[in-house]
């Protein structure tokens, strides 16, 4: 895909409002399930998306970037938008330079793409900002202390994909309105209590969390199913 059709596709742009995105149930799917429509009611100059993977044996971030470059860029175009950011910027590890110059070709003037080392933990959030902007994230301080927002490559894949985000027949967010119905259909699904929590990362959170913690530990990531529900 050219730049132009790039460009014209994220003129077009899913995620027109933090609202939009709220209601599509996006959360941080780097593994903190933050609520993103929180994240991106920040003003900052830049976006960085994490595509580091700071685990060496993961490859999802990679993968995504590979096969479903388009609605990822138009998912940051649409996030530097609501941020009011100047450029955006892209972590991806050095080694991977099949990816590298897949999405080159096709980034517009204001993003760019970080070539990172192939160390631990090159994804970690901390250093990838100062990788990205040279400025260090105060103790106890998040991305926005220092001008920049980051967002994981998934994440800004699901915003550009402008769908409800659902793990098999589970909506993270959205349909399911009451703390009681989206912890009752997570654990007839079979997801333990970290999709419970991510689905309510708003002013449900503190019903959710005494449900929540009648879950088992664990969660979709590791595969550890929650106990039965008998209705």
């Amino acid at each position: 895909m050219s730049k132009t059709s790039v460009k014209r596709s994220q003129a077009a742009s899913p995620g027109s409002s933090v609202e939009r995105v709220a209601e599509l149930g996006v959360v941080g799917a780097g593994g903190g399930g933050f609520p993103t429509a929180v994240k991106l009611a920040a003003r900052v100059s830049t976006v960085i998306v994490n595509g580091a993977e700071c685990e060496p044996l993961l490859h999802k971030d990679k993968e995504l970037l590979h096969h479903l470059a388009e609605p990822m860029l138009r998912g940051l175009a649409a996030a530097m938008s609501l941020v009011g950011a100047r450029s955006g910027i892209v972590g991806i590890k050095e080694k991977y330079t099949d990816v590298i110059e897949g999405l080159e070709p096709m980034l517009p003037r204001d993003v760019r793409i970080l070539p990172l080392r192939d160390s631990y933990p090159a994804g970690d959030e901390f250093l990838l900002v100062y990788d990205a902007v040279g400025r260090v994230i105060p103790p106890g301080g998040l991305p926005k202390d220092v001008d920049a927002v980051v967002a994981n490559v998934e994440t800004l894949v699901n915003i550009g994909l402008d769908r409800p985000v659902i793990l098999g027949e589970f909506p993270t967010r959205g349909s399911l309105r009451s703390p009681e119905e989206i912890v009752r259909t997570a654990r007839r699904a079979g997801y333990a209590g970290a999709l419970a929590w991510s689905a309510l990362a708003g002013d449900e959170a503190s019903d959710a969390g005494a449900m929540a913690r009648s879950l088992r530990p664990g969660g979709p990531a590791v595969g550890n199913p929650g106990p039965p529900v008998v209705d």
